[in-house]
């Protein structure tokens, strides 16, 4: 069985297979965007989005590496 991510990156292949790069763009707004223009003057785009996920919150001695202080672990 095929994912939908195997699906989509196999009809992206043979999309721009073979075409030749005119120039790449990104930015970052809301996500990532990173543009493809090629010589044919089409353009693929492609937008992430990004979830910032909080891990932990800790108060280190930069010189020893200990932990004074551990306000959040997930």
């Amino acid at each position: 069985m095929k994912t939908k991510g195997k699906q989509l990156g196999k009809q992206l292949r043979k999309g721009i297979h073979g075409k030749r790069v005119d120039f790449v763009e990104h930015h970052v707004e809301d996500g990532l965007h990173i543009g493809i223009r090629f010589t044919d003057k089409t353009y693929l785009s492609m937008r992430f989005s990004t979830q910032i996920v909080r891990e932990s919150a800790e108060l280190l001695d930069v010189r020893t590496g200990n932990i004074h202080k551990v306000f959040f672990r997930r």
